[in-house]
């Protein structure tokens, strides 16, 4: 992270699970990340829950562990994806507001199978985004295609306003079958 520009890192952690932060203290992992300042944020299980709110309850529990932040931009990204060193600084650099990495739908070198369940993005002809879809059929996948062919798929990883982004994710409702906090991108 250092050596794409990055210096401080939120890790969203269970309440419950101890492991991610046994590792960077306890196990001496951290001493590979000196110069990177790692905190944590906890994301509880609601009563009469197994599992937690999703990713947007996970972020605003960033957000509201990391108040220093307000005014500026960060990257968000699943701690369970491995991305490049130019991929993080593409979005430390961007100079919109907010921003996404969508690679080369045929470009992944992943089972088809699984390619076949990520989510893919919809833009306009400039570029921006208008929809992610998760699970897309394969109308949608080919209607997400742009007027080259190609087709962007979303691997997590993101930059946002903390001002932007801080109010809708304060107000997200659980989406009716997920039963997480999900947010249309209206």
């Amino acid at each position: 992270m250092t050596h794409a520009g990055y210096r401080s890192v939120v890790i969203v952690v269970s309440d419950s699970d101890t492991s991610i932060r046994d590792y960077y203290e306890r196990d001496r992992a951290g001493d590979q990340f000196r110069q990177l300042h790692i905190s944590y944020a906890v994301q509880p299980i609601p009563a009469g829950r197994t599992k937690p709110l999703g990713t947007a309850d996970a972020l605003l529990r960033a957000l509201e562990s990391t108040p220093a932040w307000k005014g500026q931009s960060f990257t968000v990204c699943n701690s369970d994806n491995l991305y490049s060193r130019t991929a993080l600084r593409l979005l430390l650099e961007d100079g919109h507001e907010h921003a996404l990495i969508d690679y080369d739908r045929a470009a992944l070198e992943f089972n088809q199978k699984r390619i076949e369940q990520f989510a893919v993005t919809k833009k306009d002809p400039q570029g921006f985004l208008l929809d992610i879809i998760e699970k897309p059929a394969e109308e949608e996948i080919r209607g997400a295609a742009d007027r080259h062919g190609r087709i962007g798929v979303s691997m997590n990883i993101f930059k946002f306003s903390y001002d932007s982004i801080l109010p809708y994710l304060e107000s997200v409702p659980l989406h009716p079958l997920r039963e997480k906090r999900s947010f249309p991108l209206q």
